[in-house]
């Protein structure tokens, strides 16, 4: 199974080693783990500070990325 990883700039910025960890953990169940360069920011900060129109267009980035991944339904 292939799988994308999405990392979060919260865990890569407080604890990088959770995103590593949740890596290990997917390759240990036999997942091929991938993370595309194309990943941008998940858009919740933008949605926070009442920017609606740039937090979806972010959000809608984030799931095409996401839906890319080889395999995926």
């Amino acid at each position: 199974m292939v799988v994308q990883f999405f990392h979060t700039c919260l865990v890569t910025e407080v604890n990088p080693e959770a995103d590593l960890a949740a890596a290990r953990v997917l390759e240990r169940l036999r997942c091929q783990v991938e993370v595309s360069r194309a990943q941008s920011c998940c858009s919740q900060p933008a949605y926070n500070g009442g920017f609606h129109r740039d937090a979806a267009a972010a959000a809608r980035h984030t799931v095409e990325i996401l839906d890319a991944t080889e395999g995926a339904p």
